[in-house]
């Protein structure tokens, strides 16, 4: 997805998840330093660019992102592995959460185990949370 920041550039970013929150709207993308974050009064921008919104030190390839907000606090799903791997598969979600959209992130748990993938919740009509995501190890395409 391209974004255009506020300084009328472009930037290319990978696996954005978009959500509307206290009036404006936010963009998380995967990052291989951590969670980007961007924000807008319009969902076609001009996107702010607010920055790396949540990492931990010992690990990297933070992909596809996603953030909801429950009872006043915001979760974010999103997947990442170990400094020291080079493995792709060694992948898990975790949950981290924040009582601001715009973050700090903290770590709250892991999720999944390795290989799990593309986090996706999902609030239904009726008030149900689902939740999706995608673990497959082996296959002709892995994910």
């Amino acid at each position: 997805m391209k974004i255009l920041v506020n300084n009328n550039k472009e930037y290319c970013q990978a696996d954005p998840y978009i959500i509307k929150a206290e009036q404006k709207y936010y963009i998380f993308t995967t990052g291989v330093e951590g969670v980007k974050c961007y924000k807008s009064s319009n969902l076609l921008g001009p996107y702010d660019y607010i920055g790396i919104v949540f990492y931990r030190n010992e690990y990297k390839e933070y992909w596809a992102p996603a953030v909801i907000e429950y009872e006043g606090k915001y979760y974010m799903y999103v997947s990442y592995m170990h400094k020291d791997s080079d493995d792709v598969h060694t992948q898990k979600i975790i949950v981290a959460s924040s009582n601001n959209i715009e973050g700090p992130y903290v770590y709250n748990n892991d999720l999944c185990e390795a290989f799990s993938i593309d986090a996706h919740p999902v609030l239904n009509e009726t008030g149900m949370y689902l939740f999706y995501s995608v673990n497959k190890y082996e296959g002709d395409k892995i994910g």
